[in-house]
């Protein structure tokens, strides 16, 4: 119903909206990628005059989400002005279909060219290192974030505690957990799991 709806909305602005128009058209972008119609979605991109990084972010996130890849590099390859928020899409794709290496490769690709990183992008490339094991990598953004300020953020932490846990970094794990302002359920449990137990007594 939505996809259809859409389409009549796409049509309408077709007949009587303006001949070109960046936001309406990366609005339709942004319809049909949440539709996974992603064939609509390039049809837009194809026929717009002017794209934004809003406009190839938001093709890029559709393949990422739907786990293609290849597409969602290919895009992403063609992209010149490449923002935080496309490589850590790229990134955190990666990671999620398994890739892990290809993960840290784009993200010290991304070290490489000076992106300011944030929580999100840590986040990202955080699973990749537990599971390869790039223990150094993961102490790397762990000083990094702290001096950014970004081990307020649960996300970033627990991230964090699952590196040190899965590589047997035992005190590195027990420290920050008992740091962090704020634990959900996520923290208790790599807490119990994978930790000491005497993370909770201390």
């Amino acid at each position: 119903m939505c996809y259809n709806l859409g389409k009549q909305v796409h049509g309408h602005a077709f007949k009587f909206g303006p001949k070109s128009n960046t936001v309406i058209e990366n609005s339709l972008v942004e319809m049909y990628v949440k539709c996974d119609s992603l064939d609509d979605a390039h049809r837009v991109f194809e026929e717009m005059t002017e794209r934004d990084a809003v406009s190839w972010n938001t093709l890029i996130s559709g393949h990422v989400r739907l786990g293609q890849m290849r597409r969602a590099r290919a895009i992403f390859e063609e992209l010149q002005d490449k923002t935080i928020f496309s490589w850590t899409a790229i990134v955190s794709g990666y990671a999620r279909i398994g890739c892990h290496a290809v993960a840290l490769e784009f993200f010290r690709r991304m070290q490489m060219v000076d992106i300011e990183l944030d929580e999100i992008s840590l986040v990202s490339v955080l699973p990749a290192c537990a599971q390869l094991g790039a223990l150094e990598l993961g102490k790397w953004i762990h000083i990094y974030a702290d001096k950014a300020g970004f081990l307020r953020d649960i996300c970033v932490c627990n991230a964090l505690i699952e590196v040190y846990a899965k590589r047997g970094s035992m005190d590195e794990g027990r420290r920050l957990f008992h740091k962090m302002n704020e634990r959900d359920v996520i923290s208790w449990e790599y807490n119990d799991c994978r930790a000491s137990k005497s993370w909770k007594s201390s």
